[in-house]
């Protein structure tokens, strides 16, 4: 069945265009993180009818939405949805890490694995065969190369851009932006080396310099005062 399901895929992919899957992962300070999916089919749905493209994108919103009420979901006629959730590191999906000294606070991201807020398509595009019924794309483990494989084979793609507080220092595997404010991996890539995404930023400590500066003030203000 399997087999069935993937070759009807690969066809559709071959006649149409391929599947986008896009993530973007915008961490908070406190632990939490906005993740954004950016799922794009206009090339399957491109050769059908506005009004069909709207009927298929609302039903899946409605479908995701009714699933997880925390769930929000938006579309437009081109084919392309986007689901957007607030995650912690509580839910499993991904380890965040405040270190640092005196002056620089550091923070270390590492996903495990991005949360698939697409389910709804499971019915409509046979991925509940595919993928299985799993609520999550792992990074690590056989079934992550096997799916990267699977995905390649088929010209999709999977992407995840990490957004951090500071400025980033490092990113394993992914590519920097110039402003360093975010890092951009390919998710199957990583899947095939069997790899977590690792992101570290750095900044100031605002509080810290701020309190240091208050304290000079003070302190010269003092000798001021001592010398009249």
């Amino acid at each position: 069945m399997k087999k069935i399901l993937f070759a009807m895929l690969a066809l559709l992919i071959l006649m149409f265009g391929c599947i986008s899957n896009e993530y973007s992962h915008y961490q908070e300070r406190d632990g939490s993180a906005l993740v954004v999916q950016k799922f794009d089919m206009s090339g399957v749905l491109g050769s059908l009818e506005e009004e069909q493209i709207e009927s298929t994108l609302q039903q899946m919103c409605a479908n995701s939405t009714a699933k997880d009420p925390e769930l929000k979901c938006e579309y437009d006629v081109k084919g392309i949805v986007y689901f957007e959730k607030t995650f912690t590191p509580g839910d499993g999906h991904y380890i965040f890490e405040t270190g640092g000294d005196i002056l620089n606070k550091k923070y270390t991201l590492t996903v495990k694995s991005a949360p698939r807020m697409d389910t709804s398509t499971e019915e409509s595009m046979g991925e509940a065969e595919v993928l299985g019924e799993e609520t999550e794309i792992k990074l690590t483990g056989s079934e992550a190369k096997a799916m990267a494989a699977n995905y390649k084979q088929f010209g999709m793609n999977l992407t995840y851009t990490v957004y951090m507080p500071g400025k980033i220092i490092s990113a394993n595997g992914g590519i920097i932006s110039e402003d360093g404010t975010s890092a951009k991996f390919d998710m199957l890539d990583m899947m095939e080396d069997g790899k977590e995404i690792v992101v570290v930023s750095e900044e100031m400590d605002m509080m810290v310099v701020g309190g240091i500066v208050i304290l000079l003030i003070v302190i010269l203000a003092y000798f001021l005062f001592l010398k009249k």
